[in-house]
Order: structure tokens, then sequence, then C-alpha cells
């Protein structure tokens, strides 16, 4: 824990039990929606033999093929700008969460055809500034160590890495020439991105708990006497900043988003993301 703190007096009683209730409902909006990103610059190979196009430009053929697929209209190749993304991941973010497997693979199978906006503006649909027309997950067994290190999580990154590898994913996005944010984007005015998703029964796993106990304990999972069988709380700055350095408050090193289903809303440019690499992928 980093803050110094204390405990707030209304708070310095709480049992376990009453700690895992205050947690779940400081952050039952991340029950209901969560927003991500992530993204690494470093372009791996896409497990299937084929190199990942990262150039910002005309789009090639089979890019121009498959917009045409999405928005069978008359136009040219040359009416597009086609931008790559590098998008949600399963290391570490700035508030202590990191994605699940499961999701990472849902997100490679639902971001196609959705829209690419700003600043997570979900409700106007004139806030669209273009669409993702392809999306690839990518498994590799590491990647650099700025990346790594990013965020101050180099620990629990390299630990992530060597259990299940890196992954992340490939996003890629058709904008019109003509476009303000096709400038805009070639003069980095916008850069960072952030993916914006749905957690139909969401779940948080204990890190901890799992490496402990060899299977993926979630934090508010009881057992058949009603007791939690993980002893931590889901750590926030906000929960650093509540709860100080009271050495009776455990905290899980972050927390893993898992759901049955996800949702792919939006891919959108914003100033900062969750993830500190997320970005424009460029060459």
């Amino acid at each position: 824990m980093t803050a110094q703190t204390p405990v707030k007096p209304e708070y310095k009683d709480l049992d376990l039990e009453g700690l895992k209730a205050l947690m779940k409902e400081i952050v039952q909006e991340e029950f209901v929606e969560q927003k991500s990103s992530g993204g690494f610059l470093r372009v791996t190979d896409n497990g299937e033999g084929d190199e990942l196009d990262t150039h910002i430009g005309t789009p090639t053929e089979s890019q121009f093929k498959a917009i045409q697929q999405l928005t069978n209209s008359e136009t040219s190749a040359e009416d597009w700008m086609v931008v790559p993304f590098t998008a949600s991941n399963n290391l570490v973010d700035l508030g202590y969460r990191r994605w699940h497997q499961n999701v990472l693979r849902q997100m490679a199978q639902g971001f196609v055809g959705r829209p690419h906006i700003l600043d997570h503006d979900w409700y106007d649909s004139e806030s669209a500034v273009s669409f993702i027309f392809d999306v690839k997950l990518i498994n590799d067994s590491g990647t650099d160590s700025k990346t790594v290190e990013m965020g101050g999580f180099g620990d629990y990154n390299k630990e992530i890495i060597e259990n299940e590898g890196y992954t992340w994913v490939y996003m890629c996005a058709a904008i019109a020439k003509t476009h303000d944010a096709a400038e805009a984007i070639r003069t980095r005015r916008y850069n960072d991105c952030s993916t914006g998703s749905i957690l139909n029964q969401p779940r948080m796993i204990c890190p901890n708990c799992t490496r402990d106990k060899g299977r993926e304990v979630d934090f508010y999972e009881t057992d058949k006497n009603g007791d939690y069988v993980c002893p931590h709380l889901i750590p926030s700055r906000f929960m650093f900043w509540l709860f100080g350095d009271d050495p009776d408050v455990e905290f899980a090193d972050y927390a893993i988003l898992d759901a049955v289903h996800h949702e792919a809303v939006e891919l959108s440019s914003c100033t900062r993301g969750a993830l500190p690499a997320a970005s424009v992928c460029r060459d």
C-alpha cells in the first residue's frame, strides 16, 4: 500500500465481511460497465504466419476489400486512410486491473464493424470518426522491457508473461481521408486509444489466491459455510487512500476481469487510456 492517510474512523472496526461489502459497493459500476485500454508499440506475428500491416495510409488490396464488404459503397482505396491501433492486452493497467484471456478472445471476435470514436462519447453517433475493419488476437512469449515496465507494474507483468505469455489485440480502422480525424492522426493530435466494453455476468478474480490455490478464485467467492475464500480486497487508489497503511487490511496485487460475455462497444481516441502504451501503431 502506498498511501499514508490513516483509516477513516467509520471504517476502522469493519471485519473482512464488512470490508468486502464496502468494496463491492464501491466497484459496483465496474461490474456493470468496464472501460479499459491497452496495447503496445511492438508488433509481432499474428500466429498464422502473416505479418501484421502497421502502415498508416492508403489501404492495401486486401484491406480495401474488407472495407468494401463492411460499407457496401462505391468508393476507391484512395478515399480511405487505414490506421492500426494496439489495443487491450493481458498486462496490468493504471487502475490495478487486467483482462482475462477469455475476454481478450471475445474482443478479437466482436470488434469488427464497431465505431472508432472520440473520448468514449458512446451515445452520440456523430462522435464516430471511422470504423474497425480488422481485428487480430496476438499471442507472443514476451514484449519489450519498456512495455513491461510501463505503469510501474514490471514485476506483475513479468510474472503474467512467464505464466501465460503476452497477449494483445490489434485493431485497424478505416477513416475517410477527407475527415478531420485523418489529419489529426497524421499530426499525432490523436494518438492514444482505449477500448470501450460492457461485461455481462462479470467476474473479478484475485491473482494472489489463484496463485496460492492453483485455480481461479473470485474476490467474493464463499465456501460451504458462507465464509470468504479470498481474504484480499480489490486494490484501487481510492481504497489505498481510504485505508492507508492499516496492517489489518490486505489488498490483492491487482484484479483480473473476466465475463461470460463481452460486448464490444467502441475504440476511442483519447488523451490517456487505462493501459500506458495504448496508441496508434506507428512504423
